[in-house]
C-alpha cells in the first residue's frame, strides 16, 4: 500500500512537470523563426537525399 501511494505522488509530480514544461515549449516554439528553422531542416533533409541518390546510382552504373 505504501509503495502504491508513494509510486501515484511521483506519477502525478511528473504529470504536473510534463504540463508545465509543455506549456513553456509552447510559448517559446511561437516565434517566427520557428518556421524559418523547420524550412531550413526540411530543405537540408531533401539535399540529403538528393546527394545519397546520386551517390547509390554512381555505386550501381559501376556495378554495371
Amino acid at each position: 500500500v505504501v509503495f502504491s501511494i508513494g509510486f501515484a505522488s511521483v506519477l502525478v509530480v511528473v504529470a504536473v512537470v510534463a504540463a508545465r514544461v509543455g506549456q513553456i515549449a509552447l510559448t517559446w516554439l511561437q516565434g517566427r523563426w520557428v518556421a524559418w528553422v523547420q524550412s531550413g531542416a526540411a530543405l537540408l533533409i531533401v539535399a540529403v537525399g538528393i546527394v545519397l541518390t546520386v551517390v547509390a546510382g554512381r555505386a550501381l552504373a559501376k556495378l554495371s
